[in-house]
């Protein structure tokens, strides 16, 4: 999703890093979603930066430290993620338009206090209004999430029992004990998916989690809210200052807002994991991606090399001229068309990614289907999926080969070997043949404009 590049060093207390990028507070009487009001969510930026913009709503410095760091995006999102507690977001030239998207920088107050610091805190801000405070208090009429926190936070001391921190963590601590870990396991067709995971069968995933800990935590008076982005663990910098984000990485987990602190993420670890382990973070690729996004980008300012003008021909028809240039035009493209299928056969380990994925894309575009401008490679197999499923497996082919590179791959990945991608492309053709319109892709064929379409 993103390489990260830490201009300072920082260890967070819990050992893993959590980039914000939304936050879903806003009880709506069954579920929670992103907030509809303008006086709260303020630290929450809504659209990429094009000048510095402080973020609204920061919290004091106290128990915090201020990181610095850049992000260059490996795809687009529409809107930055900034470490815990961003206060300023500002755009930078991108270094590496081939490989990233979109680059911004950051500044953060991310936690640097011990937990033990957070207990006697006040709840809330002194700030807020009192409808501040019920929106964040918010929760289901369910009374079974507020017999659970009392019953929990009963155990604790009698002078921890009204500590707002001590309340979170001891509900905390109970949903890492009794929860277990599992992506199968949706919930999806209950009238409230927390609740049918809480007081069921125990199993879920992080979305589960965070909303069972908020719903807990209001129940007993803590303001909380569920944030949306994406965790990485400490470890994975491997001693560097490049950390790959990556699209397993997403993660909601709650946070609890505390008078002086402000927003604090207080997470939930399942001990039991139903899942297979997550594959380790490619160091190699993660050290390469960081050295492209330290790179300087391009001077902008860089005069353009001159061209030499188009050789004229004043002495033939215009009219045949005309003509010659439509035959030969079409003769040109006819040309490229077979060129295109031809070069696959062919094709070294270096671009077999590159030519394979355009012959795929080629016979899309003859049956009458082409990814949309703006739209991601992987949005676009999902959305040919109902005329070629074999379509998604040539596009992880493809992104694996064009982010790994020839140079970090081993030779054996099937995104380098012919084989592979020739039994592919095989049954793309297949899946076209049986689902696709005989005489749509006809036409496609003989049109030596389709080449223009295949994007």
């Amino acid at each position: 999703m993103a390489i990260v590049i830490f201009d300072n060093d920082y260890s967070p207390p819990a050992q893993a890093y959590y980039f914000r990028e939304d936050a879903l507070s806003q009880f709506t009487g069954a579920r929670l979603v992103a907030a509809s009001r303008g006086d709260v969510d303020t630290d929450i930026v809504l659209t990429h930066p094009t000048e510095p913009t402080p973020v609204r709503g920061a919290p004091s410095p106290a128990g915090r430290v201020k990181v610095r760091a850049r992000v260059a995006m490996l795809t687009e999102h529409s809107r930055p993620f900034g470490l815990e507690t961003p206060t300023e977001f500002s755009p930078m030239p991108n270094p590496n338009r081939q490989r990233f998207v979109r680059a911004y920088r950051f500044e953060a107050l991310a936690q640097s206090a011990g937990y033990r610091t957070l207990l006697g805190k006040a709840p809330g801000d002194p700030a807020w209004t009192k409808d501040v405070v019920d929106y964040y208090t918010a929760g289901p009429s369910d009374p079974r999430y507020g017999e659970l926190a009392r019953k929990l936070v009963a155990q604790l001391p009698p002078v921890r029992q009204a500590d707002p921190f001590a309340k979170a963590l001891a509900i905390t601590l109970h949903l890492n004990k009794e929860l277990s870990y599992s992506t199968k396991e949706r919930h999806a067709g209950a009238a409230d998916p927390t609740a049918d995971m809480l007081f069921g069968n125990k199993i879920g995933y992080c979305v589960h989690f965070a909303h069972a800990a908020v719903y807990l935590w209001r129940s007993v008076g803590v303001p909380a809210r569920v944030a949306v982005g994406y965790r990485t663990e400490e470890d994975a910098r491997a001693g560097g200052s490049a950390l790959l984000v990556r699209s397993g990485d997403a993660h909601a987990w709650p946070e609890l807002y505390l008078a002086g602190i402000g927003w604090i993420v207080l997470d939930v670890a399942a001990e039991k994991n139903l899942d297979p382990p997550a594959p380790p973070q490619d160091e190699d690729l993660q050290r390469l991606l960081g050295e492209m996004a330290r790179s300087d980008p391009p001077d902008p300012k860089e005069p353009p090399r001159l061209r030499r003008p188009p050789m004229r021909n004043w002495g033939r028809d215009i009219g045949l001229a005309g003509l010659l240039l439509v035959v030969g035009a079409a003769v040109a493209l006819y040309l490229i068309k077979i060129w295109r299928r031809v070069v696959p056969i062919v094709a070294g380990q270096r671009s077999i990614g590159r030519v394979g994925y355009r012959y795929a894309l080629d016979l899309l575009a003859e049956a009458g289907l082409s990814r949309d401008f703006g739209e991601t490679r992987e949005a676009f197999a999902r959305r040919a999926g109902n005329l070629a499923p074999s379509f998604s497996a040539v596009t992880d082919m493809h992104l694996a080969a064009r982010w790994r590179g020839p140079d970090v791959a081993p030779a054996d990945r099937p995104e380098r070997s012919r084989a592979a991608w020739r039994k592919a492309l095989r049954a793309l053709r297949a899946d076209l043949g049986r689902r696709g319109k005989l005489v749509r892709r006809l036409l496609g064929l003989v049109n030596p404009a389709s080449i223009f379409d295949a994007r």
